[in-house]
């Protein structure tokens, strides 16, 4: 991470060392180095990692963690976790000397599921950081309503939902199905899912319980280009034609 000073003149930058965990699950990796597009903060050369599976009826989740750092590394161990149910789920655990931490992720926020065998996780995700002895000393649950390790146990109301039912896309409004909104909620941000895409957006004002705005934000689909292709591949012209 050293680079340009003109680019980058912040000093802890320099000497910054990034080194990935991947976590491995009957994949093939390819490690490659190329020349990147010419723009100002881009080195001259790139190195990259491309990781595939193949195979019938995969259900993949590709995991890497990765670590920055000056001076020496503190990570010392990541590994896969079992999940029951498998689908739908993946938990990591990664060491730091004599502790251990816990990072769950799940895509199925009404299914509860048994991380390594004896951990019961019921949301969206959760961190649980334990001692040398194995003792949980810190827990996180999020958008969820149950975690349970051993005697310790946390509960939650799980991820409030709606239905959008109309969107004003000039006036920044969006109307809810189902009243759910509080005041608290002003300033935060929330998954918008379709079947087959997630975003978010920020509740800039709480209208009502059923309705907020999102200000400036611009919530409309956008138009794009596509350039025409060419039989000979040096015609560069721009043949443009709006999407």
């Amino acid at each position: 991470m050293d680079r340009d000073p003109k680019l980058f003149p912040k000093d802890y930058v320099r000497g910054a060392v990034l080194r990935s965990h991947l976590v491995p699950q009957d994949e093939t990796v390819y490690a490659c180095d190329g020349t990147p597009q010419r723009r100002p903060q881009f080195p001259e050369k790139l190195k990259w990692v491309v990781r595939r599976r193949t195979g019938e009826d995969l259900k993949t989740a590709f995991v890497t963690v990765h670590e920055s750092f000056l001076g020496e590394p503190y990570i010392t161990g990541v590994k896969r976790l079992s999940v029951e149910p498998e689908e739908g789920a993946v938990a990591i655990e990664v060491r730091m000397g004599d502790r251990r931490h816990v990072l769950f992720s799940a895509t199925d926020l009404q299914r509860e599921y048994v991380v390594d065998g004896s951990l019961h996780i019921q949301g969206r995700a959760a961190w649980l950081s334990y001692d040398a002895a194995g003792k949980p000393t810190d827990t996180r649950l999020f958008d969820g309503t149950l975690l349970v390790s051993g005697e310790e146990r946390l509960v939650g109301p799980g991820l409030r939902q709606a239905e959008i039912a109309s969107i004003d896309y000039a006036a920044g409004l969006v109307t809810l199905g189902q009243p759910c909104l509080t005041e608290a909620d002003e300033g935060r941000w929330v998954p918008v899912r379709s079947a087959t895409h997630e975003a978010s957006v920020r509740i800039e004002k709480v209208l009502a319980a059923d309705r907020f705005s999102v200000a400036g934000q611009d919530l409309r689909p956008r138009t794009g280009w596509l350039v025409d292709t060419c039989p000979n591949p040096r015609d560069t012209r721009d043949k443009r034609m709006p999407a």
